[in-house]
C-alpha cells in the first residue's frame, strides 16, 4: 500500500518522466533538438572568458532571461545561475549524456510587459557528470515555442 501511494504521488507530482534504462533515454524529435541545444549550451559555458561565454549562452536562452537590449543575460542570471553554471560546466559529460526527461506543466513563459511572453511547452533534461566525477545529474529546462520556433534554454541553475 505504501509503495502504491508513493507511486501515485510520483505520477501526480512529477508528470511525465522518462528514466534512463541501460544508459539510453527514449527521445522524440523535440528531445533530439534539445540535446543538440544543451550540447551547444555546454560548449558555450566552457568558453573561458566569462563575458564571451555569457553572450554565447544568451543566444541559446529564452528572451525572458535576457537584458533589456537582448544582447546578454539579465543581471540576476549573470550573477547567480550563469556564474555557477560557467564554473561547473567542466564537471559534466561532453557531449552531454541525458539521464532522464520530464515534461513539466509549464505552458507559457515570459511577460507581456517586455514582449517576452510565449506559449509552448517545457521539458526538463537531466545531464550526467563526467565519469569519475561525484554528484547527481543536473536539470536543464528547455522551452519549445508552440509556433514551432527553435527551442531555448529556460533554466540552468543547478549545474
Amino acid at each position: 500500500m505504501k509503495a502504491q501511494l508513493i507511486l501515485l504521488i510520483a505520477i501526480l507530482g512529477f508528470g511525465s518522466l522518462t528514466f534512463a534504462q541501460n544508459n539510453k533515454v527514449k527521445m522524440d524529435d523535440n528531445d533530439k533538438k534539445a540535446e543538440h541545444l544543451i550540447n551547444r549550451l555546454l560548449d558555450s559555458l566552457l568558453i573561458p572568458d566569462f563575458d564571451q561565454s555569457a553572450r554565447a549562452v544568451a543566444q541559446l536562452t529564452h528572451k525572458s532571461s535576457l537584458n533589456a537590449e537582448r544582447d546578454n543575460l539579465n543581471r540576476d542570471l549573470l550573477d547567480f545561475s550563469f556564474k555557477k553554471a560557467h564554473q561547473n560546466a567542466q564537471f559534466y559529460a561532453n557531449p552531454v549524456k541525458i539521464t532522464r526527461i520530464q515534461k513539466t506543466a509549464v505552458t507559457a513563459i515570459g511577460h507581456s510587459s517586455n514582449d517576452s511572453a510565449e506559449a509552448g511547452e517545457e521539458r526538463k533534461y537531466w545531464i550526467a557528470k563526467k565519469p569519475g566525477v561525484n554528484g547527481m545529474p543536473a536539470p536543464i529546462n528547455v522551452f519549445f515555442p508552440s509556433d514551432g520556433g527553435h527551442p531555448k534554454i529556460n533554466y540552468m541553475g543547478s549545474l
